[in-house]
């Protein structure tokens, strides 16, 4: 498909990315790391630019400097609108209002973090008021916003009835826009009257939603407007499914998608986003990953094996990081300038726990040791392998059967009494960990050839005995056949299905993990 031919040229498209004089190199403004939120910069805009021959960003000089000199994304336009913005900085979605304002022409305002597969539908784009969809406020919103707007000095009226109604309605705004712009002069002005008027010592974040979402619903109620939405049924706050709008690998079924909220720190989902952006535009995914190139164990060995044209650096260091967390989290006033320092204080140390924790760092690092062994191009086959699993993850049952599968060749395993993997510490009085009286803790370890170089999987009984059973390649149905006899025999319909369903879920598990390799037939 030539897309240029097919993008719509009447629509302006427009993001806003308002730094608020924080570091997008450093801080990951609600993502599970700063490298992941310029990654869902990049393919959101690709994903438009498939699309739309206008796409326009509107931001401050610290993200015109990261998205359009480093990153190189062709934006249309680059608006430095918020450089000198007089805007309390718990106030983020107060810039998205002013590129509302600004829209002089028919828009579609785009979140950062939405995602689309496939053209907004012309009926959609033709509407007057545009939404991603109504949203109903649960307890979860009534206990966020009621005690909050108890403190404000001014809520205007319209808002206060819906604040104070059975139902607090709402619009989802990953997606806005309409033809009618003078609509949105009006809101934004309210808006920032709302703001005006109320004491900015006790404006928070919560704020945002109230003078963003429950506003723009309450002005549309009181002017009679109507708003068409992408999707026609009506959330709950809290309702947002991932296999609805958070899952790449149906990304191309759903043809949208949003990571609201805790999306953005799920790993599984930033694992995927990393995954789709290279294969959307591997340059770009190159561009990014060279500004965090501290954090790729490979980038100065196997990355830069693959992709010569990258600059070099000093080599990356294993460091035994989990260790000399706990160990200052025990004494905050350490500084270990090498893994060798910290190793001598864990050796005097009489914190058994921490000392396990050692040993377990140290197998890591001996895994990773052999990892390093491995071809630069077997990884990358290992990379390109997992895109896949989105095919298998759409076959019916039938057409799986004969998809070949094996386990990855280069899997470590370490058993252990603690799951290491989801260790948690924020005190010595907080130390959240599971642990067994015996070593039946199973750890899977897996290279990888971005970020630290290896994945940490913890391996139930069941995907053992998978792991076991393909040692070498078998089809899905002897794999099936042999887990079957492994269990108790089956006696009616609905456990052969219970059986299918479980097996299939610990399949997507392993492939996803890089456990399992799918061959092609």
């Amino acid at each position: 498909m030539d897309l240029i031919k097919k993008k719509n040229t009447k629509v302006v498209i427009c993001q806003t990315l308002w730094t608020n004089g924080k570091n997008l190199l450093k801080d990951d403004f609600g993502w599970l790391t700063p490298q992941h939120h310029n990654m869902s910069w990049a393919l959101s805009f690709l994903k438009l630019n498939n699309f739309y021959s206008i796409v326009n960003l509107h931001s401050d000089s610290t993200g015109i400097a990261l998205i359009k000199d480093k990153l190189g994304l062709p934006y249309t336009n680059f608006f430095d609108d918020y450089s000198n913005i007089t805007c309390q900085s718990n106030l983020w979605a107060l810039p998205k209002l002013l590129t509302y304002e600004k829209q002089e022409k028919p828009f579609l305002h785009v979140d950062g973090d939405v995602f689309i597969w496939q053209p907004v539908k012309k009926e959609l784009l033709s509407s007057k008021l545009i939404a991603q969809n109504l949203e109903k406020g649960t307890l979860y919103y009534k206990r966020l916003l009621t005690p909050f707007a108890e403190q404000l000095k001014y809520i205007p009226g319209f808002l206060k009835r819906n604040l104070l109604s059975h139902d607090m309605l709402s619009y989802n705004m990953g997606i806005v826009g309409g033809y009618d712009v003078e609509f949105f002069k009006r809101y934004v002005a309210i808006a920032k009257d709302f703001i005006d008027k109320n004491d900015e010592t006790i404006l928070n974040s919560n704020f945002n939603i109230l003078f963003e979402q429950l506003l723009f619903y309450s002005i549309t109620l009181n002017e009679k407007k109507t708003v068409t939405c992408l999707f026609n049924k009506v959330l709950d706050d809290n309702g947002y499914i991932k296999n609805e709008i958070a899952s790449f690998p149906k990304a191309d079924q759903l043809g949208y998608m949003h990571l609201i909220g805790n999306y953005k720190r799920d790993k599984e989902v930033c694992d995927w986003l990393v995954r789709y952006l290279r294969r959307e535009d591997e340059e770009v995914f190159l561009r990014i990953i060279s500004l965090f190139k501290n954090q790729h164990s490979f980038y100065n060995g196997k990355i830069k094996e693959l992709y010569p044209t990258i600059t070099s650096t000093s080599a990356n260091k294993f460091r035994f990081s989990k260790s000399e967390h706990f160990a200052t989290v025990l004494n905050p006033e350490l500084n270990f300038n090498s893994n060798a320092s910290l190793c001598r204080y864990i050796e005097k140390s009489e914190n058994g726990l921490l000392k396990e924790l050692l040993k377990y760092e140290q197998k890591i690092y001996r895994i990773c040791t052999k990892f390093r062994k491995i071809d630069s191009f077997h990884l990358k086959e290992l990379e390109n392998n997992l895109m896949k699993l989105v095919g298998f993850l759409t076959m019916n049952q039938g057409d799986r059967m004969p998809v070949i599968l094996s386990r990855n060749p280069y899997i470590e395993i370490i058993h252990s009494t603690f799951d290491w993997t989801t260790m948690q510490i924020s005190n010595m009085k907080n130390i959240n960990i599971q642990c067994s009286d015996k070593k039946d803790i199973v750890i899977g370890i897996i290279p990888e050839l971005f970020f630290s170089g290896y994945r940490e999987v913890i391996l139930d009984k069941i995907c053992i005995n998978l792991i076991v059973l393909t040692e070498t390649k078998i089809s899905y149905k002897d794999l099936l056949e042999k887990m079957n006899a492994l269990l108790p025999p089956l006696k009616n319909e609905k456990e052969y299905k219970d059986f299918y369903e479980l097996i299939f879920l610990k399949i997507e598990f392993l492939i996803k993990n890089k456990i399992l390799i799918i061959y092609d037939n």
